[in-house]
């Protein structure tokens, strides 16, 4: 696990020195008046890293060797498919000062990379100085979300949807239509369906239980992203709601994630009856900030 480093206020940052820190100039559609172009780089700090220039060259050439591309992945190629611009990628790779990547960017730059977690991690400290968050990612580009409804469809007849960091259902099958017709709604949120609406609480079995670990999964979202509107809206249901709010009041638990849980469901589709469940959780390779939940019933459900 990364850990970010901490300094008093006379700590030096690797790669930075006051001679080093250079004038920002002003930029119009990513090109300053030096000719020097900053497309997809953020303009509040500065990075000189060697160490990421051997890293993304490393990288480059693996990612050659793993695609099994007929062509060579250049440094034009990638500053091309994330949107850098060449010049920038150019400096990043010969550890020359360049403004930080944003933390968007970045992530365009580790799925293009075909980086796995712990290098991706390594990438944002390096490139974007930061620890990389929930609302981090680029949106998948139209093939990955292909890849991702055939998942989907694959599983029919059991439930299945494909869900954002921030639990927005993004696409689903038919079968969980059936079971859960919000998720044909705008908007829909499966967080915000299980924490507020009023069928959650008799359709979840145990539900005073499984609140604790939706306001733990919403508490680290809170810690991770701040008071984003997103976050913020799904907080201010909570505090106008008296139950929740006396909840996430008393609980101070954060949680990661939820997947390979047991559940128990009480569904108008199966009559009411009670059919047990088991969440399954899968983590798409080239989309790793969204997740497909599969709920394959353990209780025959005809």
């Amino acid at each position: 696990m990364l850990m970010r480093a901490t300094g008093g206020r006379g700590a030096r940052r690797e790669g930075w020195s006051r001679q080093g820190q250079v004038p920002r100039p002003a930029c119009h559609r990513g090109m300053c008046r030096n000719g020097v172009d900053h497309a997809g780089v953020s303009d509040d700090a500065r990075v000189s890293q060697p160490r990421l220039g051997e890293l993304l060259k490393e990288w480059r050439k693996r990612a050659q060797y793993r695609f099994g591309s007929g062509s060579r992945i250049t440094q034009k190629y990638l500053a091309d498919r994330t949107g850098i611009g060449w010049r920038t990628y150019q400096a990043l790779e010969a550890g020359e000062p360049r403004r930080r990547l944003s933390p968007a960017t970045t992530d365009a730059l580790a799925r293009e990379l075909g980086l796995a977690a712990d290098e991706r991690d390594l990438l944002f400290v390096l490139a974007a100085r930061v620890m990389p968050g929930p609302g981090d990612a680029a949106d998948p580009d139209a093939a990955v979300m292909d890849d991702l409804r055939l998942v989907l469809d694959s599983a029919e007849p059991t439930p299945a949807v494909v869900l954002d960091a921030m639990w927005n259902v993004q696409m689903h099958n038919r079968a969980i239509g059936i079971w859960f017709p919000y998720v044909r709604e705008p908007r829909a949120n499966v967080i915000r369906w299980s924490l507020s609406h009023p069928d959650a609480r008799t359709q979840i079995v145990g539900w005073d239980h499984y609140v604790h670990q939706w306001l733990g999964i919403l508490r680290k979202h809170l810690t991770d992203r701040g008071a984003r509107p997103d976050v913020q809206e799904l907080v201010t249901l909570i505090e106008a709601d008296p139950v929740l709010r006396a909840i996430w009041e008393e609980s101070r638990d954060i949680r990661t994630d939820v997947g390979g849980e047991r559940s128990t469901l009480r569904l108008p589709c199966h009559g009411g009856r009670p059919v047990e469940i088991v969440m399954h959780v899968l983590s798409p390779g080239a989309a790793p900030h969204y997740k497909v939940g599969i709920l394959t019933p353990i209780t025959p459900t005809t």
